[in-house]
């Protein structure tokens, strides 16, 4: 079976879910192609420098509650083809909420950084920019999963926290596939409604 697994998804088998796993259904709409293979991060940049460790407990302790469980599992594909959510009932060091990275660079200010000074200035009014930067060195880890394939196959949260941390700022990066929830979704997670 792990042939055929490894065959059509990539890397290895994921790792069976538990018993205690709470098991969410993808709908449609969330499990189409154009959803699936679209991953979204947003990077939220901050003048000041923020406790890393603080932000990833709280979002940890918030993943915890009731039904924002459901953002801390992980993408299963069942026998016909179609993706589930499988959230542990109690989150471990070995199976966390959120997949955390924090990358120090105290000794930077922002301007100085070689990627990092390159992000779009704030202006007086809304705007878009074309990238000519390559940032996701700013986004996660390069082992980072980028596809669906691939974040099956790690067996990892789907919500990933990356936060980088300068002398004089810290940028937030919140990362997801689009499967796991839409803007509205994200909007709420934020708000925490």
């Amino acid at each position: 079976m792990d042939y055929f697994y490894h065959l059509f998804i990539g890397s290895k088998a994921p790792t069976a879910s538990t018993p205690e796993d709470e098991v969410y259904p993808l709908y449609t709409l969330d499990d189409s192609n154009g959803t699936r293979n679209l991953f979204l991060t947003w990077v939220l940049r901050f003048n000041d420098v923020l406790d890393a460790q603080m932000l990833h407990d709280s979002l940890s302790r918030l993943l915890e509650i009731c039904d924002w469980r459901k953002l801390g599992g992980r993408l299963r594909m069942t026998k016909k083809g179609n993706l589930e959510i499988h959230s542990p009932r109690r989150f471990t060091p070995e199976r966390p909420a959120i997949a955390f990275s924090h990358d120090q660079n105290l000794e930077l200010g922002i301007e100085e950084h070689s990627v990092a000074q390159h992000l779009p200035k704030q202006a007086g009014s809304p705007f878009t920019t074309p990238l000519s930067v390559d940032f996701r060195p700013l986004i996660g880890l390069p082992t980072m999963p980028i596809t669906i394939k691939e974040l099956i196959s790690q067996d990892t949260p789907q919500l990933r926290l990356h936060i980088t941390s300068f002398k004089d700022a810290t940028l937030v990066a919140l990362s997801r596939p689009h499967t796991l929830m839409d803007a509205m979704g994200y909007q709420a997670l934020l708000n925490k409604e």
